[in-house]
């Protein structure tokens, strides 16, 4: 993984897993796009993917860079 400033690429919002965060009364379950694990949707992530500049996937993914 390469940490570098915002060169317009999208970036990545990290969603909770569920099997490591307990669930928040305004949280939805979700599934990653890319790996299909379990996780927490947080309000206001909708809008902020529409924005095209992030891409909303799990931690795990986030950490691997995918």
């Amino acid at each position: 993984m390469r940490i570098a400033p915002w060169n317009g690429e999208p970036g990545h919002v990290c969603l909770p897993l569920a099997k490591n965060v307990p669930a928040r009364a305004d949280w939805v379950l979700t599934t990653c796009p890319k790996c299909g694990e379990e996780c927490w949707e947080q309000p206001g992530l909708k809008e902020l993917v529409a924005t095209g500049k992030v891409e909303a996937v799990c931690t795990m993914c986030a950490l691997k860079g995918v």
